[in-house]
């Protein structure tokens, strides 16, 4: 997004800058919430769950059909955000949990879940994408707006090339492999430092200060 302001004609020449929103503090993670569980958990969330078209659900779903058999037998995805049926999305079993208000709660279900699954087109941050990795839960993105943006492809997630569903496919097969191998838990807290230094609260709020000064000094002399 800055880097757009910077080319148009309306931003050409003047200071731009992306600083991160706040993230509530109870995003971070605790041993203690995770519990073991006997599938391999994708969570999926958004305002409207499936229907909000531009978080890329339909991508989602035609990733998970090209899943072979193993990893759709042994899969589960759960949704925040719609209140529905459980059904499945081509071939995997999906369970539905509503509107989340409860900022605990949501903590809860990302220390639940193995992946989190963002398939989102239009991002200027992506809130979920940060607290979830707050919560040490590797994200799978596409390379497009800024889905990817605080994620290492291989480390603290999957970046597939924008619109490639095969490739997004194999980060969940990927995904899937770890856990099958029992090493997602050693990431976890990884996952989790890492991105509690790339959205440290006092790092954000003393950049906020910096830049206010800079412009109120500017506004001054000018």
């Amino acid at each position: 997004m800055v880097d757009c302001c910077r080319r148009s004609v309306i931003g050409r020449g003047v200071s731009a800058y992306a600083i991160p929103n706040l993230i509530d503090p109870c995003f971070s993670y605790d041993r203690t919430l995770f519990l073991p569980h006997g599938k391999f958990t994708i969570l999926y969330g958004a305002l409207g769950g499936r229907k909000s078209q531009y978080k890329g659900f339909d991508d989602l779903a035609a990733a998970l059909s090209l899943l072979p058999p193993e990893v759709k037998t042994n899969s589960e995805l759960h949704i925040f955000g719609e209140d529905a049926n459980s059904c499945e999305t081509a071939g995997v079993i999906t369970h539905f949990m509503g509107n989340i208000t409860s900022p605990r709660r949501l903590v809860s279900i990302y220390h639940r879940a193995d992946v989190f699954a963002f398939p989102s087109r239009e991002e200027t941050q992506g809130m979920t994408k940060i607290e979830a990795m707050l919560c040490g839960l590797p994200v799978l993105v596409f390379g497009r707006t800024a889905c990817a943006e605080g994620i290492e492809h291989g480390i603290s997630g999957w970046i597939a090339k924008d619109g490639d569903i095969t490739q997004y496919a194999e980060g969940i097969q990927w995904m899937f492999g770890l856990w099958k191998e029992n090493r997602l838990d050693s990431l976890r807290e990884t996952i989790s430092e890492r991105a509690r230094r790339l959205f440290s609260q006092p790092d954000i709020v003393g950049k906020m200060a910096q830049i206010y000064a800079e412009g109120v000094c500017r506004f001054k002399v000018g």
